[in-house]
């Protein structure tokens, strides 16, 4: 699901806490609604040309949801439930 209507996605841009999210959302604002070419954007707030490129293609498949870090498994803690 991709937000059409720019307005919304500034209100939502506006209200997310995370900052990673916050500054993919940014990459997404500039080049999808104010037509801003994608290396300069990454540019302007110090990532890579592919950075934004990945970031642009996840937001394409996914909408808002893909600019959000996945969950991913950890390294099970070697202490046992006890000890913990």
């Amino acid at each position: 699901m991709t937000i059409t209507n720019r307005t919304s996605f500034e209100r939502v841009y506006r209200a997310q806490k995370d900052a990673r999210t916050k500054e993919r959302m940014l990459l997404v604002l500039n080049v999808g609604y104010y037509d801003k070419v994608a290396a300069h954007v990454a540019r302007e707030i110090h990532k890579s040309k592919g950075w934004s490129s990945q970031w642009l293609k996840r937001y394409r498949e996914k909408g808002p949801e893909g600019l959000q870090d996945k969950i991913r498994g950890g390294i099970h803690p070697k202490v046992s439930r006890q000890v913990e």
